[in-house]
């Protein structure tokens, strides 16, 4: 018995020792929160939140537990698509004008034409038999077409649509003449246009307009009907270019 008392006595003292401290003990803080992004509502400590509204919204990455609303996400703008390139040219033209009763014979026009497809200005001169008549005019349709070939290759074989071709001449003496035409279709080889109607490098025209039917219209000066009458003429044109 008093062996027993005496591996006893220190186990009791232990375990006394052991309960006398875990009573004093002090409990340990709870962690920190983690920060609140702004415009978050703040969490209240022992205040539990269920599966179905964590799921209302979506975590981030500085917060684990904040899930952003649909309308506090930020969504970059839509980038504009790019608008199509639409082309501008610069060609020389020769016109071949072969005429009808009561004039008889024929004449070369020679412009210089400058615009967008569907509308466009040009000046030249007129050389015939008489004196030299310089030219004004304006013509509506004159690269409009529908592709035939080449789509989208950069080699582009077009089959061209009518066009409206009005002018004035004169020899700025004593001649006035308004001319109304127009070519009734054509063909156009262009090289390098570039595809899906985008800009491309040295891009180049060359075009066979005909037949073009022109009707010449006198204007009289000083009461005068200066020796003209009207006349129509038919013929077909040449066109060289570049788009830019």
């Amino acid at each position: 018995m008093k062996r027993v008392a005496f591996f006893s006595a220190p186990a009791l003292a232990l375990a006394l020792s052991l309960f006398v401290a875990s009573a004093n003990a002090q409990p340990l803080p709870p962690p920190p929160l983690p920060p609140t992004p702004a415009g978050a509502p703040k969490p209240t400590p022992g205040t539990a939140t269920s599966d179905a509204d964590d799921a209302k919204t979506g975590p981030t990455e500085d917060v684990p537990w904040y899930f952003p609303a649909a309308s506090e996400r930020f969504v970059p703008p839509a980038k504009p698509k790019p608008k199509p390139h639409v082309p501008s040219a610069l060609s020389l033209s020769t016109d071949f004008h072969f005429f009808g009763a009561p004039i008889s014979g024929s004449a070369t026009e020679i412009r210089v034409h400058g615009g967008i497809p569907w509308i466009s200005g040009h000046v030249g001169a007129l050389m015939h038999a008489g004196p030299t008549l310089y030219v004004i005019g304006l013509n509506v349709g004159r690269w409009t077409g529908i592709t035939i070939a080449g789509q989208g290759t950069g080699h582009e074989l077009k089959l061209l649509f009518p066009n409206f071709d009005l002018r004035a001449l004169s020899d700025i003496k004593e001649s006035v003449i308004v001319a109304v035409g127009t070519g009734i279709t054509g063909l156009r080889y262009c090289a390098s246009c570039g595809a899906g109607g985008t800009k491309a490098s040295f891009p180049l025209k060359v075009e066979l307009r005909g037949p073009t039917i022109t009707r010449w219209i006198p204007i009289a000066v000083n009461d005068s009907d200066n020796g003209l009458a009207s006349v129509t003429s038919y013929g077909f044109a040449l066109d060289m270019g570049v788009y830019f």
